[in-house]
């Protein structure tokens, strides 16, 4: 069966055959982490601040490779009193 298909042709059918396996698989919305930089600048707090909450338990990171992130969705921004809202 094989023997008949030039490789351009079995490229394409391989292509479209991706191609609709994918489409029927639902798409999950990826969820957005950040830095602890970014976070601080998100929040207007410090670096120092950031690591204060995080050990307060008021902020929850995870630990990826060397770098702690948060995941924007458990950000609760009521629990953290940020410079913006002290003026």
């Amino acid at each position: 069966m094989l023997e008949n298909v030039s490789s351009e042709e079995l490229k394409t059918l391989i292509k479209s055959a991706i191609r609709e396996e994918m489409s029927s698989i639902p798409q999950v919305k990826e969820e957005g982490f950040i830095t602890r930089h970014e976070l601080s600048e998100k929040l207007h707090l410090s670096l120092v601040s950031v690591d204060k909450y995080i050990r307060l338990g008021k902020l929850k990171g995870s630990r990826i490779g060397g770098r702690v992130l948060f995941k924007e969705s458990e950000i609760k921004l009521d629990e953290i009193p940020s410079r913006k809202n002290r003026r």
